[in-house]
């Protein structure tokens, strides 16, 4: 299996990091005497986890990322606080000095990596269960490429069975991706693997739930179970225990519906039993319950995790990890986390159409890798062969990066879920020609623009360039190309393209807007400036002037105008696929931040422009 070497140093780290939080937490003060300030245990406890964790982490794995809740400044700051940290941490590693425990905590808040790899480390969660004695957790995961590969969940006062809370004793859950979950105890490091357990009755269904009211809103969780019909008696715990009581059967739903309307709209069940003991009836039940919800005045998302005989458990980055990783590194939202629309995508799978994908998204299956649980193929009767197929394709033909699989599959429409995972291989493509007609006319410019660089190529200067440049990427990007920019080159220079092509014309038109290019741009509040009135048609009389007139102001005129229509397409290319992302599960988390628009290196000569007009009205009159 992989990520062993990865799931031992983190195992070790964690339990190192709960023996020394299960020290600091017996020593705590009472209760009503405890606050969390800059000097309070639990803030020493936060930076020594972390520390810890970070020291073995760096060791093994010294290039890898890492994103965390802490840094130094408080501790450079204050020389009793850094004492204390000191003296927990030197416990777990021996002759550490204060400037070492410094820089592991500054790494953590971010150290870059030059992969799409890195850690997420919340140090404790739970602060107010860790003052009360009751239940907290240390969390910790590794990403690659945007997706979870492994999480270790710390619980230094969960034990799973009699009791269940056990302050001598503590647990810690850990699962690689599609390999379960295995439950190991912190006092004697043993290990035993974990499933969920059947719930014969939908009464017996315990829910899990925040102990802090401010954080849930109890009343509702009540009117819902009274609704579905579940009697059990409700499980209070802090932190993210909550996944470890969901994932070893103490619970069997985890509920969570914010209080306050300041708080994101999201709402969220877990559901760990076999999917066949509960779709005749509970889901029924639970979606005329959330109906109720959406008839009360307030409309909610629904996220239903279905597991089969075996828990998987993922651990999520903290509110606070993912600012300040982004804040640090904005320029990596598209580099580091990359958004891979295409994974949730089965439109393309001969038999899935709009409708039951939407389904599948409705039911909770938003991955590739969640719709290969067997479970799932019992929800789309006679289709579990062609998923299973061509999702094992799909995962192959990504992994080699051939955009031209899915672009063969998918609709024209659909073509911008694409866009995210092929970004960094795309060029924005658009040409001029002396007119319309593709046999008996010429091409005069292009214009590429790559997102990072714009190449231009002239006619009598460069042109055949093209030919070279356009071979270094695997995606264009047009507007109206398939009609004309590509069959135009095509048959210009006697060559078949085989790109994977994404016309924004067909997108533009599914979300509403049409009439050209410069159509899209007016609706969408685009600003030319003084190239307002320069059309294709223009373009033609521009080169015209510039052959004949040996005029280069109108060349340069010609050049910014074919420009501007490249750099325009990603700004579009962006807006479209945020737009079609409105009717998706993904319209908050997909998001791509619109690039600003790069200087373009021609300026539109006025007089030049006017001068054209001119000659075009007189025409008119004579």
């Amino acid at each position: 299996m992989r990520y062993q070497k990865e799931l031992a140093v983190g195992l070790a780290a964690v339990r190192q990091a709960a023996l020394l939080c299960q020290k600091v937490q017996k020593n705590l003060l009472p209760v009503g005497s405890m606050e969390k300030s800059d000097h309070s245990p639990v803030t020493v406890a936060d930076f020594a986890s972390q520390a810890v964790i970070s020291a073995k982490l760096f060791k093994q794995f010294g290039t890898d990322g890492m994103v965390a809740e802490e840094n130094s400044k408080l501790l450079r700051e204050n020389e009793v606080l850094s004492q204390e940290v000191f003296d927990l941490t030197s416990e777990a590693i021996p002759g550490i000095t204060h400037t070492e425990i410094w820089d592991l905590l500054d790494d953590g808040h971010f150290r870059d990596s030059p992969g799409n790899r890195f850690w997420t480390i919340d140090p404790i969660d739970g602060t107010k269960g860790f003052l009360r004695g009751d239940q907290y957790a240390i969390a910790l995961a590794l990403i690659e490429d945007g997706d979870v590969v492994l999480g270790i969940l710390g619980c230094p006062n969960f034990q799973p069975g009699q009791g269940w809370q056990d302050p001598n004793s503590g647990s810690i859950l850990s699962s690689v991706k599609g390999g379960g979950t295995t439950l190991f105890s912190v006092d004697t490091g043993q290990s035993e693997p974990v499933w969920v357990k059947p719930i014969p009755d939908i009464k017996a269904a315990r829910l899990c739930e925040s102990v802090e009211t401010a954080h849930a809103s109890h009343e509702m969780h009540g009117k819902i179970l009274r609704a579905i019909g579940i009697t059990a008696p409700r499980l209070r715990i802090d932190s993210q225990t909550k996944y470890a009581a969901v994932a070893t059967g103490e619970a069997a739903i985890y509920l969570r519906k914010p209080r306050t309307k300041n708080t994101m709209r999201k709402f969220g069940i877990m559901l760990p039993v076999r999917l066949w003991l509960w779709k005749q009836a509970a889901l029924l039940r639970i979606f005329k319950v959330l109906l109720w919800i959406f008839l009360e005045g307030e409309l909610w998302k629904i996220t239903a995790v279905f597991w089969p005989q075996t828990a998987i458990f993922m651990k999520k980055c903290s509110t606070a990890s993912r600012r300040s990783f982004y804040d640090r590194h904005p320029y990596q939202k598209h580099a580091s986390i990359r958004v891979l629309m295409l994974k949730n995508t089965f439109k393309h799978i001969p038999g899935i159409g709009p409708k039951t994908e939407k389904r599948l998204w409705d039911l909770g299956i938003l991955t590739w890798d969640e719709a290969k649980n067997p479970c799932v193929m019992e929800t789309v009767a006679g289709l579990s062969k062609q998923l299973k197929m061509h999702l094992e394709a799909s995962k192959k033909q990504l992994k080699h990066n051939n955009p031209n699989y899915f672009i063969n599959l998918l609709p024209a429409s659909s073509h911008w879920r694409l866009f995210p995972d092929f970004r960094s291989n795309a060029v924005y493509l658009d040409i001029e020609t002396t007119g319309l007609g593709i046999w008996e006319s010429e091409i005069t410019t292009i214009a590429m623009y790559d997102g990072t660089s714009i190449t231009y190529y002239v006619n009598g200067k460069n042109l055949e360039a093209f030919l070279d440049d356009i071979d270094n990427y695997q995606v264009i990007v047009t507007y109206n190309g398939k009609c004309f920019d590509v069959p135009f080159i095509e048959r210009y220079f006697d060559i078949r393209m085989s790109h994977a092509h994404i016309d924004l014309r067909y997108i533009l038109h599914s979300l509403g807007l049409k009439g050209g290019l410069k159509g899209c741009e007016k609706e969408l509040g685009f600003d030319r400036g003084d190239l307002g009135g320069v059309d294709g048609f223009f373009a033609v009389l521009l080169w015209e002037d510039y052959i004949n007139n040996h005029n280069p102001k109108a060349l340069d005129t010609l050049l910014a105008y074919n420009i501007q229509d490249v750099i325009s397409l990603e700004s579009l290319m962006v807006i479209a696929y945020n737009l079609k992302l409105a009717n998706t599960p993904f319209r908050k988390t997909h998001l791509i931040q619109e690039a600003p628009m790069p200087l373009n290196p021609f300026a539109p000569d006025i007089q030049t422009i006017q001068q054209i007009k001119s000659k075009m009205l007189g025409s008119m009159f004579i």
